[in-house]
């Protein structure tokens, strides 16, 4: 849903930034929406009158599966090559999910036989369920982080937090949990710069085999890089996840498109982009914060303790610059984390699996969602840049397996690229978003990337899954979903007549998600009021962040009541300091840290909240021990 394009397009680029990332801007591109199918493969679920049959890796190397009937088709039609598309599907699949090991991919010469001549060929044996095309679709695209907070020159985070209040309220929420590193967050994209100092940490080394890592990729210690399956998944040396793509042509010079392998490395970007929304490392010193990125300590070297990203890669860039994934990787992937999930000796588990692509109708990726789902995963799914309100393949399954997730502006206005319908569940910040990237016209730098797409904004709903289920070890996929979609904020205020009621319940807000209250409106009060003019209230206070204590100061414009009362994230009254009847003029108090009680109170954001006759004044401050 997202094409990433550098060649041609206008980009900005800085020689060196704070945290030694580079920056540069990718301007959204929209494109059509018209799926394509590979030209020389196609999946073939076998009829269950095959019995329980493995073919042989010998016997699949020549193209055939070792039963006449379906050995004649393929010398026909030039089979070269049958491939098992779930390995070990029996220990893998979760009860009352149909058979996955009937599912085969069928390469072939087509030179030989054309693509529909195929399909035609074994849909007509009483030896094949089903026989489909493999679609190919496009891609859709209070730390001190370097572009956490305003005042950068290319721009910030607004998405997370600013002014206007128009985001997820990611301060609020971290400030009841930052991500736990027993809760893992699978991205299916183009690949990861897995590296990259925001994602795997500023120690990083050898590789795949992830040797000295401190950061928030998800790392396999049950498959070490020892050249055996130690977990007994299918996957040989998996440490930090798998790379499906294999058999591609038309990739970019210098892409990996060949060969399926245990090194899931980026080259597009995209899939660095969307992982940097989910889990960049928080409170680092550089970069980007992810919504589920924990507390890095705020310094460069500091350890990423945030939920864990696993890096799923289903997609390549092609020789124009395009962005794709496949459908049938895309199904190898969801199987991949289902499997995970059904290891009893994996003790991290999956929640959530992002999904920032376009998708196409397959049998075998229906079966691997139906997996994924009953192993408790839940879905999160880019709606698409279509502008309209056409719901692709998983986008149409429903909220009991997908999450369809709509991008906003920073307006809290519909994105005017995204696809929109009643079938959107939530929406998501979308436009200008600033994460971690990876260029490879320049492979040794880590870079920042501001981008535009639905792409950008599923990863947040993904990683605010990962954020609630650390905060919730206990809920079920079911519950997660239900707490993303019921503390939405409404936005249907901002929205166009004909697109209210088509982005979901609202735009997500990590904070009431948490169970916190970080909107004045949530605790009674009217909306924020945070630049008051002349002749108004008005309501400030210093120093902020404060360790020790706080000046308040305000505004009387005319004789009323007045009552200034301290509330934290919950929406809980922490402390009234003023309530008294006062005359116009300016006024102070002083606020210590303390409740009503005199305890003082923790760390933590806190609301102050300003009431004269119905006139109300909200603002926020940080206090720190």
């Amino acid at each position: 849903m997202r094409r990433f394009l550098l060649a041609v397009l206008a980009v900005v680029m800085l020689a060196s930034l704070a945290g030694a990332e580079k920056f540069i801007t990718v301007p959204y591109v929209d494109h059509s929406q018209d799926v394509m199918y590979v030209d020389d493969a196609i999946i073939v679920n076998l009829a269950a009158s095959t019995g329980k049959i493995r073919v042989s890796p010998q016997v699949a190397a020549t193209g055939k599966f070792g039963i006449p009937a379906l050995d004649a088709l393929a010398t026909q039609f030039g089979v070269n090559q049958v491939e098992v598309l779930f390995p070990n599907a029996e220990l893998t699949t979760a009860p009352g999910v149909p058979d996955m090991s009937h599912f085969y991919r069928i390469i072939f010469d087509s030179k030989v036989a054309a693509l529909s001549d195929v399909l035609a060929g074994f849909s007509k044996s009483a030896l094949v369920e089903t026989a489909e095309p493999i679609g190919i679709n496009y891609v859709d695209f209070t730390p001190n982080d370097t572009y956490f907070s305003p005042g950068q020159a290319f721009g910030y985070q607004w998405d997370m937090e600013q002014a206007s209040d128009q985001d997820v309220d990611a301060s609020c929420a971290w400030d009841i949990n930052k991500g736990s590193t027993s809760v893992v967050v699978g991205d299916c994209d183009t690949g990861f710069r897995y590296y990259h100092k925001d994602l795997g940490g500023a120690t990083w080394t050898g590789g795949p085999s992830a040797t000295g890592t401190t950061g928030n990729i998800w790392i396999n210690t049950l498959d070490p890089v020892d050249g055996l399956d130690n977990d007994g998944n299918g996957f040989v040396d998996d440490h930090i996840g798998w790379d499906f793509v294999t058999g591609v042509t038309g990739c970019a010079a210098g892409e990996d498109c060949s060969t399926p392998d245990n090194d899931p490395a980026d080259f597009n970007g995209h899939g660095t982009h969307t992982a940097g929304t989910i889990a960049a490392i928080s409170n680092n010193a550089r970069g980007v914060a992810g919504m589920a990125g924990g507390d890095a300590g705020g310094t460069t070297g500091g350890i990423g303790n945030g939920s864990k990203i696993m890096c799923l890669r289903i997609g390549w860039q092609d020789q124009s610059g395009g962005g794709f994934v496949r459908m049938d990787f895309a199904a190898q992937a969801f199987n991949y984390a289902a499997a995970v999930n059904n290891n009893p000796s994996q003790t991290a588990k999956v929640c959530a699996l992002n999904c920032s692509w376009g998708s196409s109708s397959l049998s075998a990726l229906q079966t691997a969602l139906q997996n994924a789902v009953s192993a408790g995963i839940l879905i999160c799914k880019a709606a698409g840049n279509s502008n309209n309100q056409n719901a692709d393949f998983l986008n149409a399954k429903g909220s009991d397996t997908t999450m369809s997730v709509a991008a906003t502006d920073s307006l809290d206005k519909k994105a005017s690229f995204s696809s929109f319908g009643t079938w959107v569940d939530v929406s998501a910040p979308g436009v200008d978003i600033i994460s971690t990237y990876h260029l490879n016209t320049d492979p040794a730098n880590d870079y920042v990337a501001k981008s535009s797409g639905t792409s950008m904004s599923a990863p947040h709903v993904a990683g605010l899954a990962g954020l609630i289920k650390s905060w919730n070890p206990g809920w079920t996929r079911s519950q997660v979903s239900s707490q993303i979609k019921g503390t939405t904020d409404n936005i249907d205020a901002n929205l166009q007549r004909r697109h209210r009621g088509k982005m979901g319940t609202g735009r997500i807000n990590a904070c009431r998600a948490l169970g916190g209250a970080p909107l004045a409106a949530s605790v009674g009060f009217e909306p924020i009021v945070e630049n008051a003019v002349t002749g108004k209230a008005t309501l400030a206070n210093a120093p902020n962040p404060f360790n020790a204590s706080t000046s308040i100061s305000y505004y009387v414009p005319q004789e009323a009541q007045v009552t200034l009362d301290v509330y934290n994230i919950r929406g809980q009254k922490v402390q009234t300091l003023v309530n008294d009847y006062k005359s116009t003029g300016t006024y102070s108090v002083i606020w210590d840290g303390t409740n009503s009680n005199g305890d003082v109170v923790s760390s933590g954001v806190y609301f102050y909240n300003l009431s004269i006759g119905k006139e109300h004044v909200t603002k926020k401050m940080t206090f720190l021990k």
